[in-house]
C-alpha cells in the first residue's frame, strides 16, 4: 500500500517514478497559472496576441494535467518512458506557445533550458539527451515558421526593447525554477532513500 503523505505533504515511500510524476503535476499547475497570467497581461498591456489560440493551448495543458493527476492517484509505478513522454509534450506545447507569441524572438524560449535541466534530474541519460535534442529541434523550428506566425516581429526597435526586458524576466524565472526543482526533487528522493535504508536496517 502507498504510504500517507509526510508532514511536508510529500509521500516519500512512493516509488521514484511516482515522486517524479507528482512533482511534474505540481509544476504543471504552476506553469498553467503563470502562462495564463502572462498571456492575458501581455495582451492587455503590452501587445495584442492571438488570445483564443494561446488560452486554448493552456486549456489543453490543464486537461492533460487533470488526466495525469487521475493516473497518479491510482498508479503503482511510472516508467521513465512515460515521464519522458510527458516532458516532451511539455516542450511541444512550449514551442507552440512561442510560435503564437513572437516565435524565436520571444525571450521566454529560455524556458526550454528548464525542461532540459528537469530531464537531466529526473530521467536516465538516454531520455535526457532525447529531451535536449527535441528542445533544440523545437526551438530551431520556430525560425522557418516565423513567417507563418500570427504574431511576430513588427517594429524592430520597439520589439527589441520588449525582447531585452523580457530576457531579464525569463532568465530570472528559469533560474528560480531550476534551483527550486533541483533542491526539492533531490531532497524528496534523498528522503525516500533514507527511509528505505532505515527499513532495511530493521
Amino acid at each position: 500500500p502507498r504510504s500517507a503523505p509526510t508532514a511536508r505533504g510529500f509521500p516519500t515511500a512512493q516509488a521514484p517514478g511516482l515522486i517524479k510524476l507528482s512533482w511534474l503535476v505540481k509544476l504543471h499547475w504552476m506553469a498553467i497559472v503563470g502562462q495564463t497570467a502572462l498571456v492575458v497581461g501581455v495582451h492587455l498591456w503590452v501587445v495584442p496576441l492571438p488570445l483564443r489560440a494561446l488560452l486554448g493551448l493552456v486549456a489543453l495543458e490543464a486537461a492533460v494535467n487533470l488526466a495525469l493527476s487521475a493516473w497518479l492517484a491510482r498508479a503503482e509505478s511510472v516508467s521513465d518512458a512515460a515521464l519522458a513522454a510527458v516532458m516532451l509534450f511539455d516542450s511541444l506545447v512550449l514551442a507552440a506557445l512561442l510560435h503564437l507569441s513572437g516565435g524565436h524572438f520571444n525571450p521566454f524560449s529560455t524556458l526550454f533550458l528548464v525542461h532540459v535541466a528537469l530531464a537531466a534530474i529526473l530521467l536516465p541519460a538516454r531520455w535526457s539527451w532525447a529531451q535536449l535534442g527535441f528542445s533544440l529541434a523545437a526551438f530551431g523550428a520556430l525560425f522557418p515558421l516565423q513567417d507563418l506566425a500570427p504574431f511576430g516581429v513588427q517594429e524592430h526597435e520597439a520589439m527589441m526593447t520588449l525582447h531585452l526586458q523580457g530576457m531579464w524576466v525569463a532568465l530570472a524565472l528559469a533560474a528560480v525554477l531550476i534551483v527550486t526543482i533541483v533542491q526539492r526533487v533531490t531532497r524528496a528522493l534523498g528522503a525516500r532513500e533514507a527511509e528505505l535504508e532505515r527499513a532495511r536496517s530493521l
